[in-house]
C-alpha cells in the first residue's frame, strides 16, 4: 500500500493541478482528481487518499466506542456542490476495553464535487477544501491540512491514467451492496440481525452506520443455517423508531482476507420488544453510569486530578479532620454541578439540532488553550516556582464558611470535570448515548450518575 501511494504521489509531481498533498505529524495526505478536467455541470469524483503512521488509525463515519469522522469543508464557486464522503469498508480496532470502527494503513476516501452548469469551456474550477481528521494511537491528536485543485472545464474530460490504480483500489475497498435480505428484530437488550444469501463460512461482523446502535465491544454471537446467517449482538443506548431500517456494513472473512457488503435491513414484526427506555432499564444505565463514573478516576485523563486534591487537602487542613472532610464534600460538590451544567448544555444543545456529543467543549481549541495553561500553572504553584495570592482564597472563604481552601476545593472538582469529559472508560458507552437520545429528565439523571 505504502508503494502504491509514493508512487502515485511521486507520478503526480509531474502534474500539480491534478492533486494535492499535505504532511502532518502523523499522516501523509493527498486529494486527488481522477480526470483531467471536469464539463460544464459534470462531476469530478476525487480521493482523499492517506498513508498513516505504522500504529495510529483514523475513523470510520461511525467511530465506534470513541473517536471522531472525517470533516470536510469545501470552498467551491459559486453554483459548485460537493457531496457526501465515502468511506472504504471499516476495522474493528481495539484499544484497551474500547473497540473503535476505523481505518489503517493507507485508507482511501472518495468524494466528488459538482461543477456549475454554466462554467465556460476553457476557464478554470477552484476547488478548495479543509479536511480534518483525529488520529489515534495510545493518543489521539487532530490533524488537519488544506488541500486546493485547479481543474480546466473542458467539454470531454479523459481519465488521468497516473492516478487509475489508486482509485480502483478505493472503490476495491469500498462494500459492495449486499444482494440477498436482511432484516432485523429487538428483544430486550439483544438486536438480532438476519441475513439470507449469506456466504456460507466464515465470521462475520456488523458496523452499524449509526453511532450507539450496538455495543462495539460486545461479542457478535454468528450461528449459520445453509445461507442464512444470524447475528446476535448486545443493543446499545440508542433506540431506532419503529420501522426505520438498520444501515450498516457487514463484513466477512473469506479465506486470509475479508469481503465488506452494505446492507439495509428491515425491522420485523417482532423488534417492537424493548423499545423505549423502560424503568428497569433506566436502572441498568444509571448503574452503569455510576460505576463507570468511579472507573473514570482511574483513568490517565482524571488520575493526575486526585493528586492535586489531594496536595491541596493536606495543605490546607493540617491534619484536621473536619476540615478534610468539608473539603472532600465541596469537591464531589463541584463535580456534580459541573456534570450537572455540561449535560445540560448537552442535552439543549442536541434538542435545538446540533450534532454534538460528550466532551463537546474540548472540541474547541480555545477551550483546550486554556485548560493547557490552568493545568501548567498549577502543576508551577505546586511546585513552588509561585504562589498564588490569598485574594482568590479570600472570596472562597466569604462564599462558603470562612475557612481558607473551600472554594479551591470546589474548584478543583470543576476542573477534575472539565478535563476528564471526552474520557470513556468501562461500562460508559451505552449510558452516554442513552443521555443523548432519551428524554431530558432521564438523560440529566444519567449524567448525574456518572
Amino acid at each position: 500500500m505504502k508503494a502504491i501511494f509514493a508512487a502515485i504521489i511521486l507520478a503526480l509531481t509531474a502534474a500539480p493541478a491534478a492533486a494535492s498533498s499535505v504532511v502532518t505529524d502523523h499522516a501523509r495526505t493527498a486529494l486527488v482528481a481522477e480526470t483531467d478536467g471536469v464539463a460544464p455541470g459534470g462531476a469530478l469524483s476525487l480521493a482523499f487518499a492517506q498513508e498513516l503512521e505504522a500504529g495510529w488509525h483514523v475513523y470510520w463515519r461511525n467511530p465506534g466506542d470513541s473517536g471522531l469522522p472525517l470533516e470536510f469543508k469545501w470552498r467551491l464557486p459559486d453554483g459548485a456542490v460537493a457531496g457526501d464522503i465515502d468511506y472504504p469498508a471499516p476495522q474493528r480496532i481495539e484499544i484497551g476495553p474500547l473497540v473503535n470502527f476505523g481505518h489503517e494503513g493507507a485508507p482511501v476516501f472518495l468524494a466528488s464535487v459538482v461543477a456549475p452548469a454554466d462554467a465556460a469551456i476553457g476557464s478554470s474550477f477552484e476547488i478548495g477544501l479543509e479536511a480534518t481528521w483525529l488520529i489515534c494511537a495510545e493518543i489521539c491528536v487532530p490533524e488537519t491540512g488544506v488541500f486546493s485543485l485547479t481543474v480546466p472545464v473542458v467539454t470531454a474530460p479523459a481519465a488521468d491514467p497516473a492516478v487509475a490504480a489508486l482509485f480502483a483500489r478505493a472503490r476495491a475497498a469500498m462494500p459492495a451492496p449486499f444482494e440477498g435480505k436482511a432484516a432485523f428484530s429487538v428483544n430486550g437488550e439483544k438486536l438480532t440481525l438476519r441475513l439470507e444469501g449469506a456466504p456460507a463460512d466464515g465470521d462475520a461482523y456488523f458496523f452499524p452506520e449509526a453511532p450507539n446502535v450496538v455495543e462495539p465491544a460486545a461479542i457478535q454471537k454468528l450461528s449459520r443455517q445453509g445461507d442464512v446467517a444470524t447475528l446476535t449482538i448486545k443493543r446499545g443506548g440508542a433506540r431506532a423508531d419503529p420501522g426505520a431500517a438498520l444501515d450498516g456494513v457487514i463484513a466477512f472473512s473469506e479465506g486470509t482476507g475479508r469481503r465488506a457488503y452494505w446492507l439495509s435491513a428491515e425491522q420485523s414484526e417482532n423488534a417492537g420488544a424493548g423499545g423505549g427506555a423502560a424503568q428497569g432499564g433506566l436502572a441498568g444505565l444509571l448503574a452503569a453510569a455510576f460505576f463507570g463514573g468511579a472507573f473514570l478516576n482511574l483513568m490517565p485523563c482524571v488520575f493526575p486530578i486526585l493528586f492535586v486534591k489531594a496536595a491541596s487537602m493536606a495543605k490546607s487542613a493540617s491534619g484536621d479532620r473536619s476540615i478534610l472532610r468539608r473539603h472532600g464534600l465541596l469537591y464531589g460538590g463541584g463535580v456534580l454541578v459541573s456534570f450537572a451544567l455540561l449535560g445540560g448544555l448537552l442535552l439543549a444543545l442536541r434538542a435545538g439540532g446540533e450534532q454534538i456529543g460528550w466532551g463537546f467543549h474540548l472540541q474547541s481549541p480555545a477551550v483546550i488553550a486554556l485548560s493547557a495553561f490552568v493545568l501548567f500553572a498549577v502543576g508551577l504553584n505546586f511546585a513552588g516556582v509561585f504562589h498564588i495570592g490569598t485574594g482568590l482564597q479570600n472570596v472562597g472563604s466569604d462564599l462558603v464558611s470562612g475557612k481558607s481552601g473551600d472554594f479551591p476545593a470546589f474548584m478543583t472538582g470543576v476542573l477534575a470535570v472539565v478535563v476528564a469529559a471526552p474520557c470513556v472508560g468501562p461500562f460508559l458507552t451505552a449510558p452516554i448515548g442513552a443521555a443523548a437520545v432519551l428524554p431530558p429528565a432521564q438523560g440529566f439523571s444519567i449524567f448525574i450518575a456518572m
